[in-house]
């Protein structure tokens, strides 16, 4: 009978542990399945209108840069370097 007891307490007691590791692992996918959500929810198709207008925004930021830098090297003074 006491061993009956102990027993019963070391399945509860293991029961709890396998409890827990089951949580823990819920969250765990619970957080990837929602990073993973949302790269699908902000996935845009190739070919698409939003796409197309994305491009258009990325290619007038890269020549905003390109004007920077240019209009930098212009104002730049010519160094002169003892030869």
């Amino acid at each position: 009978e006491r061993e009956d007891m102990r027993m019963n307490e070391q399945i509860a007691r293991d029961a709890e542990v396998a409890r827990i590791h089951a949580e823990e692992e819920i969250h765990e996918i619970k957080a990837k399945f929602t990073q993973v959500w949302k790269r699908i929810e902000d996935f845009t198709p190739m070919g698409s209108k939003e796409e197309v207008e994305r491009e258009k925004r990325q290619g007038i930021i890269l020549e905003k840069e390109q004007v920077k830098k240019q209009k930098l090297s212009e104002e730049a003074p010519e160094s002169k370097t003892p030869t």
